[in-house]
């Protein structure tokens, strides 16, 4: 029976060593460097992506690391990336506090960590044109900061724990291909409730698009080892044209991850493959 893939939660006896390590790893060698650009880049509005950086690529290599251990569980990626993302603040800390007293000193313990930083708060260390935040105002930038990172670390974790993984042979999904441009769906907003049911029927009166209009996008995902476990998902892509001219495009995710046996997958592709060599209709 057609379904949406769902991860099973299981992960194998490696998956949260190699994800704290991955983790960890690479928050000590980016909270380094985030800690240098923070201070010596005077551009608060950059600071918000490089902070926002930091957390996504520390959450990527925990979502890589829990990867390499078969972890299936995005509670288990989520928690592994908060863990790590903590960490990268923590150690962020350590390095800009040695960077604050012009490296006189390397300070890892808590309490006199939380010293320092209380320190550097009632003085501050950087200012907004006249003014320079101090006390709560930069206990207040550095909590969403902190939160920025956390955040970032264990959304990016959890998702990476949801990507489609064959039981059977226990791999993960890579074998994909995409079908575009087709012409844009009927009804978007009902597909996946179609899907749900079994109705595949907007799917199969697609016809072929262009890529300058609006248009929708199927993706195959296969088992590359196995003839059992075959998914779609289904895009609908926006376009329209800036100030200048040029296109520009957006896409959805109307349907993600929708479970076919193997003689649907077959059909459907093959049948969206013609359609697509078509000419566009109009």
């Amino acid at each position: 029976m057609n379904h949406f893939y769902k991860p099973s939660g299981r992960f194998g006896p490696l998956a949260i060593p190699l994800s704290l390590i991955a983790g960890a790893l690479v928050a000590v060698i980016l909270a380094y460097l985030y800690s240098y650009a923070v201070y010596y880049i005077p551009f608060v509005y950059l600071n918000f992506f490089l902070t926002l950086g930091l957390g996504l690529l520390v959450g990527g290599a925990t979502g890589i690391g829990g990867m390499l251990g078969k972890s299936r569980s995005g509670l288990l990626g989520a928690l592994g990336g908060v863990v790590t993302g903590v960490f990268a603040v923590y150690f962020s800390w350590v390095v800009y506090v040695h960077i604050v007293f012009e490296g006189d000193v390397w300070v890892f313990e808590p309490a006199p960590l939380f010293d320092a930083v209380l320190r550097i708060a009632e003085e501050g260390v950087w200012q907004i044109r006249s003014i320079r935040p101090t006390g709560i105002a930069l206990y207040i930038v550095w909590t969403i900061e902190a939160l920025i990172i956390v955040g970032g670390a264990g959304f990016l974790g959890a998702g990476m724990a949801m990507q489609p993984f064959c039981e059977a042979c226990g791999r993960w999904v890579d074998d994909e291909k995409k079908i575009r441009p087709l012409s844009a769906l009927r009804n978007p907003g009902a597909l996946k409730r179609q899907l749900e049911a079994g109705d595949m029927s907007q799917l199969r009166e697609l016809t072929a698009g262009q890529a300058d209009q609006i248009h929708s996008v199927v993706q195959f995902k296969a088992c590359p080892d196995c003839s059992q476990f075959r998914l779609i998902s289904v895009q609908a892509v926006s376009v329209k044209k800036d100030n200048k001219g040029k296109i520009e495009t957006s896409s959805k995710d109307v349907a993600q991850d929708y479970v076919l046996s193997n003689a649907e997958y077959t059909r459907l592709m093959n049948d969206l493959e013609e359609a697509a060599r078509s000419s566009p209709a109009g």
